[in-house]
């Protein structure tokens, strides 16, 4: 259950961080603006993914009673995720806060704000994001007594530090849901590009039953259409099961000589098929440039708890950080978006 704590301190180590005790209690100015920078903009793309799959889950709605209520349940997980972000953000601004040498007693009202949002973020929120959230719906109301009763005594580093570990469990929860945002986003899209088959399939009997009526198997521009409708179908990026087959004359007993028309008519079918192709495999493209915005987005994950950790060793401590760093990974899920912006 605890596997996030492990990846946390994985990139702890990869992101290099080294942690020196001195009489500073703040991390300097410049490396929290960039940290500050990099964090809002992984807030930001982070939501847009959860948005993205929350047009997908509508659009996947057929209308039928089975789909809507589907589309009830993923609407609310959705939300619920947007939640856990947004509580992200909440602990990160406390967190940051503090690292930058404001007075504990001045985040009262952040604290305050945050253990609220933090109470509402209950049992059917947690639930709809799935069973391995269900243990941590007695942790964080636990978590929300311990930081009341922290602030309530007026140690607010205490109460920060408490709000640490559901904080680290709501990430760790939507590292184990963010399989479900692929499954909404890939659904969808294989819904949208079967159609592309059927109609590759269906064009496949035509050019074939006209080719079929051809008699002058000689003829160049017939041999051309051919090979021009089997090479667009060889670039279908589809498993070997979906494929259609490749075009095999076999002229029937009812021929008749190719005439201009015959071979106009087959050269829009190898443009046709190029078409469905094409589009075919640009909605692969869109699916894998969609799982490897999801690997990213663990790995932010993964990167956000190690930030946690560190910001909160440090202020509770009264040590100050060099060499923080959090940039790559909210690099490569950029890199990532926009790749599936360019494949839509």
């Amino acid at each position: 259950m605890f596997n996030f704590k492990v990846n946390a301190v994985k990139v702890f180590i990869a992101l290099s961080v080294s942690v020196i005790v001195t009489a500073c209690t703040s991390i300097p100015t410049s490396a929290l603006d960039t940290y500050l920078s990099n964090f809002k903009s992984a807030i930001l793309t982070t939501q847009d993914i959860i948005l993205i799959a929350k047009l997908d889950a509508e659009k996947s709605n057929d209308g039928s009673l089975e789909q809507q209520e589907l589309l009830v349940q993923r609407i609310q997980a959705l939300d619920a995720r947007l939640t856990a972000i947004g509580l992200i953000e909440q602990y990160n601004n406390v967190l940051v806060k503090l690292a930058s040498g404001t007075k504990p007693s001045d985040v009262k009202s952040s604290l305050e704000g945050l253990n609220n949002e933090l109470g509402k973020f209950g049992v059917n929120e947690l639930k709809s994001l799935g069973a391995e959230a269900i243990p941590y719906i007695g942790i964080i109301s636990e978590a929300v007594a311990l930081i009341d009763n922290a602030m309530k005594a007026e140690k607010f580093a205490e109460a920060v530090d408490k709000a640490q570990k559901p904080m680290l469990g709501i990430i760790y929860i939507l590292q184990k849901d963010s399989r479900n945002l692929e499954i909404i986003h890939t659904m969808h899209l294989q819904k949208k590009r079967e159609p592309e088959l059927v109609r590759l399939t269906d064009l496949g009997f035509a050019f074939t039953d006209l080719a079929n009526t051809l008699s002058d198997a000689k003829n160049k521009n017939l041999d051309k259409m051919i090979k021009g409708y089997n090479t667009a179908l060889s670039a279908l990026m589809a498993n070997n099961n979906d494929r259609p087959n490749l075009i095999e004359r076999k002229p029937n007993s009812k021929t008749h000589p190719a005439n201009t028309d015959d071979v106009a008519l087959l050269q829009t079918m190898v443009t046709q098929a190029s078409a469905h192709v094409q589009a075919y495999n640009q909605i692969g493209d869109q699916i894998d440039a969609y799982k490897k915005i999801i690997e990213e987005y663990r790995k932010v994950l993964d990167a956000t708890s190690g930030a946690f950790m560190q910001l909160n060793v440090a202020i509770q401590n009264k040590q100050a950080l060099t060499g923080f760093t959090f940039a790559v990974n909210i690099l490569e899920l950029r890199k990532a978006y926009l790749k599936l912006q360019e494949a839509s």
